[in-house]
């Protein structure tokens, strides 16, 4: 099993490097060089297409600012105090809400409303300025699906444009705001940041403003509670006829200690039946979370009141983008009603909580008085006035602490100087003005358009190679059909007949002339059997003007010059050539010899320029065929090879007609010609069909104008 799987892997290292060596370079180099300009086009396009995209593409600017929250721990207990939704330090459901917040419409309203923005929302950002008439609570107050649309509008697109996150890690929030005004964005948010700050400021200084008048409503009760019991002390004493100097009011040494825990019961117990009693009056969250009651879950009820926040600015924003019928409002309405009832079971806790206390410290206080009586009743002599003088000092007494408490905490609040700074929110760093835009990327977009369009074209240039229906290397004839080709013959210019017959005398030198001379030695080379070399040479083609007679002549004249005795033969009796290239008359042809009306020697005549004999050839289209399959030319093929070292048959194209595939059969070799870049494939494969399923000896392929 190992050595199967290693030999499958040797198999496939093999297979991939022949695919490796497969790939030349330099005909994947001449494929692309070829299709330059379809490559150079599509690359000019794509560029012109990108620059157009850059100009016309409205630049975007972002401008970005960072607030960083402090935490609460570093703030004053009276802030603490005055703050109800302190948790003690800034956490991330904290900084969740506060981000939702800055993202909110009801801010973003605010904002346009300040920069006196037009309540039209444009896709380029170019904004008039005006008083949208929003400033009013009415306004503001109104669901967003009845705000004036256009204002509506505005509000989402900048919603949009806005971003604001978290730093993991970290107390700062970051907000970035993309406008295609660079001045603009910058003023958003630096008046966003401000404006979120001014909002913070004004919820603590409404809490601040409950506080204190919470504070002196109770201080008024307590002040008329101390004069009223100070004046039934006076009232008293003077009934009893009490006084320093007629009876001596001793104070017991054993009940110091008793008094003043009286003292700070009842001033507990006070404290506690004010708060029980605020509860009564006003049930809210903010005055229930404001408790400092040890048996009050505080922090339960602040995360309660963030979650029903936060939901809250959920629902406001799926309101603007669907139904109340809608699954997702409706169950944002259930998760409020869900926590409201949380809530208020949480405040029914509290109270109990509370009037558990209460009931807890008059306990205590009755304890106290009894431990007091009984150590009243020790002592002789103490009357029952002296009692109740004594209760009502103490009564007094405490209520005067009570007082002096309220009093200390009321002028911290009166004190207490709400500003910007004081807020624990405080700005890392304002917006500038972003000069350089953030979209488009002109230089990436550039590049990628260069690369895109470069790509593109190299692809097409495939294609249209792949798509191409014509043989352009000699290479994919004999990939194709697997038969070899002798020779490429470069493409001369534009000439007549008579030039393009002499081209090889009169430039021996050229690449046309080295070509005929390499096709002239692969002759040689050929095997035939039993006579060493072919001496009859057959040239056709798939169509006509592909130079196969202009070859004939070519070969024919370089075998004379080079000392061979050659006979060239016009065979083409349906569109004959040869004498028109030789610069003759056709006034005897093969058709004469043929029909039997002139002999053979008549007909063959003599190339001055090289020594090369031919026979020139006649249009007679409807006998051609007939002539051409005669007993006869077989017998002059033989006749003549008796005489001539080369015989070469110029024969009609081989697509349509069947004369050369009918000749084939009296030549040792056929040459096969192929004009590069014009001759198609399907005439060629028809063409070639019948020498290849016959298996004709000495068959190849010559291409002709390679460029």
């Amino acid at each position: 099993m190992l050595e199967c799987s290693e030999a499958r892997m040797d198999k496939h290292d093999v297979e991939v490097d022949q695919a490796i060596e497969s790939i030349d370079l330099r005909e994947l180099y001449k494929m692309f060089w070829r299709r330059k300009i379809a490559i150079l086009a599509t690359l000019v396009c794509g560029i012109s297409v990108a620059l157009i995209m850059i100009a016309i593409i409205t630049p975007r600017y972002v401008a970005q600012s960072s607030m960083v929250f402090q935490s609460e721990s570093s703030k004053s207990s009276l802030q603490n105090y005055i703050l109800p939704f302190s948790t003690g330090g800034v956490n991330s459901a904290y900084l969740v809400t506060e981000v939702e917040i800055l993202k909110s419409k009801k801010l973003i309203l605010e904002v346009i409303s300040k920069l006196q923005l037009v309540g039209e929302e444009s896709h380029n950002d170019v904004m008039a300025f005006k008083d949208i008439s929003l400033k009013s609570e009415q306004g503001i107050s109104l669901a967003p699906e009845k705000l004036d649309r256009n204002t509506a509008a505005l509000v989402e697109h900048y919603q949009k444009s806005l971003k604001v996150s978290a730093v993991p890690g970290s107390t700062i929030i970051n907000l970035n705001f993309s406008s295609s005004d660079a001045y603009l964005a910058a003023l958003f948010i630096n008046t966003l940041t401000d404006t979120y700050r001014e909002m913070k400021l004004a919820e603590k200084y409404e809490v601040r403003n409950k506080l204190i008048s919470w504070l002196e409503n109770r201080i008024s009760e307590v002040q008329d509670q101390v004069i009223e019991i100070e004046t039934a002390i006076e009232k008293f004493k003077t009934d009893n006829e009490i006084s320093q100097g007629k009876r001596d009011l001793v104070s017991y040494e054993n009940l110091g200690d008793l008094n003043a825990r009286l003292v700070n019961q009842q001033a507990e117990l006070g404290d506690l039946k004010s708060q029980l009693q605020s509860f009564d009056k006003n049930s809210s969250y903010d005055i229930v979370a404001g408790s400092y009651s040890k048996n009050i879950n505080v922090a339960s009820l602040k995360s309660l009141q963030a979650e029903k926040r936060m939901i809250e600015n959920e629902l406001a924003q799926l309101s603007n983008r669907y139904g109340p019928k809608h699954p997702e409002i409706i169950d944002r309405k259930t998760q409020i009603k869900e926590l409201d009832k949380a809530l208020s079971q949480e405040v029914k806790l509290s109270k109990r909580a509370l009037k558990s206390e209460v009931e807890l410290a008059e306990t205590k206080l009755e304890e106290i008085n009894e431990q007091i009586k009984e150590a009243g009743q020790k002592f002789q002599g103490d009357s029952t006035s002296m009692v109740k003088l004594r209760e009502l000092e103490r009564e007094a007494e405490a209520s005067r602490m009570v007082l002096a408490t309220l009093m200390q905490t009321y002028n911290k609040s009166i004190g207490q100087n709400d500003t910007l700074e004081s807020l624990g929110i405080n700005v890392l760093s304002y917006a500038n003005v972003p000069y350089t835009p953030a979209y488009p990327n002109k230089p990436l977009l550039f590049s990628l358009a260069v690369f895109i369009s470069l790509s593109l074209g190299l692809i097409i240039a495939i294609l249209i190679e792949k798509l191409d229906n014509v043989f352009r290397r000699p290479t994919q004839l004999e990939r194709i059909f697997n038969v070899p080709c002798h020779v490429s013959i470069p493409q001369v210019g534009n000439m007549d007949d008579r030039e393009m017959a002499n081209y090889i005398l009169s430039q021996p030198s050229s690449a046309v002339a080295e070509a005929i001379r390499t096709l002239r030695i692969s002759l040689s080379l050929e095997p035939v059997s039993g006579e060493g070399k072919a001496r009859s040479i057959l040239v056709t083609s798939s169509y006509i003007d592909e130079g196969k007679t202009a070859l004939s002549v070519w070969l024919g004249r370089l075998s004379a010059k080079a000392g061979e005795k050659v006979i060239l033969i016009d065979a083409n009796l349906r569109n004959p050539k040869l004498h028109k290239l030789l610069g003759q008359a056709n006034d005897t042809s093969l058709v004469d010899f043929l029909s039997g009306q002139k002999k053979l020697e008549e007909t063959v005549k003599k190339d001055d320029a090289s020594g090369m004999d031919y026979i020139c050839g006649q249009a007679v289209p409807n006998t051609a065929f007939d002539l051409i399959n005669a007993k006869k030319l077989e017998v002059l093929i033989e006749a003549l090879r008796q005489k001539y070292d080369m015989i070469i048959i110029n024969a009609p194209p081989s697509y349509e007609m069947p004369d050369a595939k009918a000749m084939s059969r009296l030549a040792d070799q056929t040459l096969y010609l192929v004009a590069a870049n014009k001759t198609p494939r399907d005439f060629v494969d028809e063409g070639v069909r019948y020498f290849i399923e016959k298996g004709q000896s000495g068959f190849a392929f010559v291409m002709s104008n390679v460029k």
